[in-house]
């Protein structure tokens, strides 16, 4: 869900589908990239870079940055 000009912290990044998706499609066809779209935070990439690094998985991740913070 995008909500403009506002982050709520209990709406996370990854919902409960694409933390299945990450934990086994992702990991068991090796994809090189990960996109992760609506990234508002550098707290977001960390969060999706922290799950690929536990599960193994060696793909890239490409955020779609929708603001300055998630930059900084």
């Amino acid at each position: 869900m995008r909500i403009p000009g506002n982050r709520y912290e209990f709406l996370p990044l990854l919902g409960a589908e694409d933390l299945h998706d990450i934990e086994e499609i992702v990991a068991k066809y090796s994809f090189d990239y990960l996109c992760v779209p609506n990234v508002i935070t550098v707290k977001d990439i960390l969060e999706v870079k922290t799950l690929v690094k536990k599960h193994n998985i060696r793909s890239a991740v490409l955020p779609k940055i929708d603001s300055v913070e998630g930059v900084h």
